[in-house]
């Protein structure tokens, strides 16, 4: 978890820098076991594109994330994602998955 700590540091001074980083993490840890980790990075993947505008891309990192965290159990982080997944999928105008999405992560 150490290797995400320093993204939040610099995500509004340097946005650039941030994503390379936090894709250079994606490719590191694709094939690790740390299913928690991996939706860490997913998810931070998604706030980023999020932020800068790339709905699209956000939406399948978001997605992803909340695969990774099913496979946890982390019953906190998956209701954050799918909230985080829920307010991406509005901006999409896909608004059947925003109801569903939310009402899923009630259930955490």
């Amino acid at each position: 978890m150490e290797a995400l700590s320093g993204l939040d540091k610099y995500r509004s001074s340097n946005p650039e820098l941030v994503f390379k980083y936090a894709k250079d993490l994606y490719f590191m840890y694709a094939k690790s076991s740390n299913v928690i980790l991996q939706g860490k990075i997913t998810s931070t993947l998604g706030g980023i594109y999020y932020e800068s505008g790339k709905i699209d891309s956000a939406l399948i990192y978001f997605n992803e994330s909340v695969s990774f965290f099913e496979k946890s159990n982390d019953e906190e982080s998956l209701a954050i994602n799918r909230m985080r997944l829920s307010l991406t999928q509005n901006h999409a105008l896909e608004y059947e998955k925003v109801i569903n999405n939310l009402l899923k992560a009630l259930d955490y």
